[in-house]
């Protein structure tokens, strides 16, 4: 499709989601008969700006809403119900002599030094690699190499991932912005339902925040924090991804311990590359990284069940105190 040369009035009629998009950023459209091209020539670049967008940006938001609409009847059907990693190799090219199948329910914790090869790990899953990443790692899906149709279908739909840097670009409202990916998601929630999940994922995000998030408050405007609680909790509740990937939450300064018991309960496989104890010991397995390839897997102990108890009771007073700090109020023993 010719994004550009359609008409709005027949963009608006087949996608409702675009007109809810143009309606959010207050594009102005002088007639329906108008193409999507003649729209965008008649704005000037400081719109676009305003909005947060770029022309380019914007076209690419319309794009996904259309391939989320037109995704086959199959796509829709696919349950994941193992995901494979089959060994590559680390930096000074050892293979790796490992294959580890993850099923959904589990929840592992990567972990290594800085500069170890986490990241590269949790980008193998995303982008579906099969020998075409720098570790040279290999994904089945369902115990079956995907093809290269199915790795294109996949590869926006299987991961939810959270990276540790992350920036908001559109001009849009925390409740907008929640009700625009749940058209994307959900397009079948009744008026109401929508309006009960979207303040679900609020709410859910303001039990991980530090500072609470309103749903009037501009997206552009949160703090890393709160960003991070935001997506967290859209992840759980709004996405249909199979598999979650969070590159060191710790950094945002969050409920943690939250975090995974949220995730977790949402029976999906979940991977935490972390350098913080209390979600790594949280994790019933850890999956270490040496010079990028991955070295071992760990089942947490008994002994290790134990230090976490002592653990999450000093981060809880740690939190205390931080909390403390935070609102001005001097620390008491």
């Amino acid at each position: 499709m010719n994004l550009l040369s359609q008409k709005i009035v027949d963009l608006y009629a087949e996608f409702a989601d675009i007109k809810n998009l143009f309606d959010q950023i207050a594009i102005p459209v002088a007639s329906a008969e108008m193409t999507l091209e003649e729209v965008f020539d008649s704005l000037a670049d400081q719109f676009f700006r305003d909005a947060g967008f770029t022309r380019e940006s914007l076209l690419s938001v319309m794009n996904n809403i259309i391939a989320e609409r037109k995704k086959e009847p199959a796509d829709s059907d696919f349950v994941l119900s193992s995901l494979t990693i089959l060994g590559g190799f680390d930096k000074d090219g050892k293979k790796e002599d490992f294959s580890l199948d993850l099923h959904p329910g589990d929840c592992y914790a990567v972990t290594g030094l800085t500069g170890s090869g986490k990241t590269q790990f949790l980008e193998d899953i995303e982008y579906i690699s099969f020998g075409d990443s720098p570790s040279k790692r290999k994904i089945l899906i369902n115990g079956k190499t995907p093809s290269e149709k199915e790795r294109d279908e996949l590869e926006n739909h299987l991961c939810a991932t959270l990276s540790q840097s992350m920036n908001f670009v559109m001009e849009l409202s925390v409740e907008d912005f929640i009700s625009l990916h749940i058209d994307c998601r959900k397009s079948w929630l009744s008026p109401s339902g929508k309006k009960s999940l979207v303040s679900d994922v609020l709410d859910c995000a303001n039990t991980l925040a530090g500072e609470k998030i309103s749903r009037d408050t501009v997206i552009t405007q949160l703090s890393g924090g709160q960003s991070r609680s935001l997506m967290i909790a859209d992840i759980a509740l709004v996405s249909d991804s199979p598999v979650i990937l969070i590159d060191e939450p710790e950094n945002a300064g969050i409920d943690k311990d939250k975090i995974l018991r949220l995730l977790s309960s949402k029976g999906k496989i979940v991977l935490v590359s972390t350098h913080d104890p209390v979600i790594a010991l949280s994790c019933n397995k850890r999956i270490l990284i040496k010079n990028g390839g991955l070295f071992s897997i760990l089942k947490r102990t008994e002994e290790e069940e134990k230090l976490l108890e002592e653990l999450r009771t000093f981060d809880s007073k740690l939190k205390e105190v931080r909390n403390c700090i935070r609102e001005g109020n001097h620390v008491r023993p």
